[in-house]
């Protein structure tokens, strides 16, 4: 399974490829391009996430208000 986690390392160290003086500039362009392309993939996994932590926190509260709504009063 692909993790966040794993997306960070691979742009890490793609990273550390493109910091190398040796690597002729074609291949620092596209790698570049590589590392820019991975870091809004790991963005949006974590709008997405934050999106999906959101609805299911409404669902909860909505589902807690009709228990409330049908509990007798003491």
């Amino acid at each position: 399974m692909v993790t966040l986690t794993c997306l960070q390392k691979l742009a890490s160290r793609w990273q550390e490829r493109l910091d190398n003086p040796n690597q002729p500039t074609a291949y620092k362009d596209a790698l570049s391009e590589c590392i820019y392309d991975i870091n809004c993939l790991i963005n949006h996994s974590i709008e997405e996430e934050l999106s999906y932590q959101d609805y299911l926190q409404i669902e909860a509260d909505n589902y807690l208000s009709t228990m409330e709504a049908h509990e007798e009063v003491a």
